[in-house]
């Protein structure tokens, strides 16, 4: 399921539905997560050591401030693959009670994926 699920992002990935009729959450997760590892330069790329910087600040006001600074700095593609891994995410997150990925293995997930995906 999750081959045939890359298959598909691969082709036309402009054109996908996801949706729980014809995509099981974890399958959509993995194929994220396999992506993410495959690719040769992390998705945030020259923007992992700032970003680090950035979530190390006390003020939490400041720091958000800066976290969306970088974030808007992404060019368009990171960007848009950036925004689409945190809507999905806030979809598994909602499913807490049937999938067991609360906040803590979901910010695995992220940090795994997008600082060590080289």
């Amino acid at each position: 399921r999750i081959e045939k699920l890359k298959i598909q992002f691969n082709q036309n990935v402009n054109e996908m539905t996801l949706s729980d009729e014809n995509h099981v959450t974890h399958d959509v997760t993995s194929t994220l997560k396999q992506y993410f590892r495959e690719l040769p330069v992390s998705l945030l790329g020259p923007w992992n050591f700032q970003l680090t910087e950035a979530v190390q600040i006390d003020d939490e006001t400041e720091r958000l401030y800066q976290i969306q600074d970088l974030v808007y700095e992404l060019p368009g593609t990171e960007f848009h693959t950036l925004k689409f891994v945190i809507q999905h995410l806030y979809y598994v997150a909602q499913q807490q009670a049937l999938n067991k990925m609360g906040s803590e293995n979901l910010g695995k997930f992220c940090f795994i994926s997008f600082y060590f995906c080289c």
